[in-house]
C-alpha cells in the first residue's frame, strides 16, 4: 500500500494539536502527551515538536523535553523554550547556548530577507 495514501491530511494533523491543546487545558497530561507523540510521528514539525515538550515537561519529563529540542528544534521558539527549561534545571549555560543559537537563527532569517 502506498504511504501517500495513509498520511493523515492537514484537518487531520490540525484536529489533532487542537486535541492535544484541549487535553492540556483540562490537565489530562498523560493524554495530552500520548496525542502529541502521535501528531509528531505523524508531521514532524516545530509546531508539533513544541507541543510535545510542553506535554513532556507536564508530564514530568523535562529532560526529555530539553533532549528533544536541542536535538530537532530550529525555530527560535523552540531553542528559547529549551533555554527556559534549561535554565529550570539549573544549566545556565546550557540555556545560554540554547539562546545562541536563537541569535543565529535571527541573524540568519534577517539576512536571507535583505
Amino acid at each position: 500500500m502506498d504511504a501517500a495514501a495513509n498520511a493523515p491530511s492537514t484537518t487531520d494533523i490540525t484536529d489533532l494539536a487542537h486535541r492535544v491543546e484541549h487535553y492540556l487545558a483540562l490537565h489530562l497530561h498523560s493524554s495530552a502527551l500520548f496525542l502529541a507523540e502521535r501528531l509528531h510521528a505523524a508531521s514532524s514539525s516545530q509546531v508539533s515538536l513544541h507541543l510535545l515538550a510542553t506535554c513532556l515537561v507536564y508530564a514530568g519529563d523535562i529532560n526529555a523535553a530539553v533532549e528533544l529540542l536541542l536535538e530537532q528544534a530550529t525555530a527560535p521558539a523552540n531553542l528559547y523554550l529549551a533555554a527556559v527549561y534549561l535554565l529550570r534545571l539549573g544549566k545556565p549555560l546550557a540555556a545560554e547556548n540554547a539562546l545562541l543559537r536563537v541569535r543565529a537563527c535571527v541573524v540568519a532569517a534577517a539576512r536571507r530577507e535583505s
